[in-house]
């Protein structure tokens, strides 16, 4: 009976106490899970406009210390980053800025050299050395006056100084079109032309000029440095998944392919590391830059010997009248005497 007693007594002592230290140790879990969130949103939100380099949208003087200091030093090295890239950005627009007003300075000299060159070319020398050097003089100088043409274009599309006039067009026409201006290089250099097109008009939204420049610097790069005796394919078709029209040309490179896709766009990169063929390293940049500002992409893939670039350009074209969209009819007769003959 007595121990019955003093059980009953302990209860009545010590639960209540019991409860209070439940409750008391409950209700500090709860503060302390409380100031745990409290701490890791603001954490969250330092760490997201980190990630995005943008300033922390918090009071961060109101913030505890270890924030405060996280978040003061990210701020600082994302104002250094934005000073960085913005100066980066200047440099190279300097330099570009630099690199045109050179060569349009010596592109009026150039002109007259030129000019004279030819002039000298139609009198009548009778020294055969004398009229050697002067060839010799002429070809160097269309050379050198190609060089300085595609140095101020390529300057001018990496800065966006150029006007574009993006309208409908026949992608499919145009490409004829040039493989048809194309075609005489292309016999000279032993190598032979396969088109293929997808069913119907591939109608992009670009602009016609500046498509037929990407187009003729392809060509242009397939026809010198083909291995000679080989097909160089080309395709024209719209991807209908992404609506896309596709300008596709695959090659076999006459030198090994020692080099990445990317370093291939680089200005003055070239890949024959010998140098010996008549080219400039700014074919492919250009062709990329001029992609690029019609809303389009150069993919170039490089598999051994195996060199692919393909063309997208978007086609916003539907609706349009697309027997308004096409090249002259004088390049089709000449696609058709030239392809259908044999």
């Amino acid at each position: 009976m007595l121990a019955i007693c003093l059980i009953d007594l302990f209860i009545f002592i010590f639960f209540p106490a019991a409860i209070l230290l439940i409750i008391a140790y409950i209700a500090l879990n709860i503060i302390v899970l409380k100031k745990a969130i409290m701490y890791i949103k603001p954490l969250d939100i330092i760490i997201d406009a980190s990630s995005r380099h943008e300033d922390v949208p918090l009071d961060i003087a109101a913030l505890p210390d270890s924030l405060r200091v996280l978040a003061e030093s990210m701020q600082y090295t994302n104002e250094q980053l934005n000073i960085a890239v913005s100066k980066a950005i200047k440099d190279e627009r300097l330099k570009t800025e630099l690199i045109t007003n050179v060569f349009h300075d010596l592109k009026t000299p150039l002109t007259s050299i030129i000019t004279y060159v030819d002039l000298l070319s139609k009198c009548d020398i009778d020294d055969e050395k004398a009229r050697e050097y002067i060839s010799v003089l002429d070809e160097k100088g269309a050379k050198l006056k190609r060089l300085i043409d595609d140095l101020i274009e390529a300057s001018k599309v990496t800065t966006g100084n150029i006007a574009v006039n993006l309208s409908p067009m026949n992608l499919s026409e145009l490409c004829l079109q040039a493989t048809v201006d194309a075609q005489s290089d292309f016999e000279k250099s032993g190598l032979e032309l396969v088109i293929k097109q997808g069913d119907g008009e591939s109608v992009v939204f670009a602009d016609g000029a500046k498509t037929y420049r990407v187009i003729e610097n392809l060509l242009s790069n397939a026809c010198k440095y083909s291995a000679k005796g080989t097909r160089v394919y080309i395709s024209v078709y719209v991807y209908n998944e992404n609506e896309n029209g596709i300008f596709e040309i695959k090659n076999i490179s006459a030198e090994p392919l020692n080099i990445s896709p990317d370093e291939l766009t680089q200005w003055f990169v070239r890949g024959d590391k010998s140098r010996d063929k008549d080219g400039n390293g700014l074919g492919l940049s250009i062709a990329k830059e001029l992609c690029r500002v019609q809303n389009g992409s150069l993919d170039i893939t490089i598999d051994g010997d195996l060199f692919k670039a393909k063309v997208s350009l978007p086609t916003n074209g539907q609706g349009v009248d697309k027997a308004a969209i096409t090249a002259p009819r004088f390049y089709r007769i000449l696609y058709y005497c030239f392809y259908l003959k044999s």
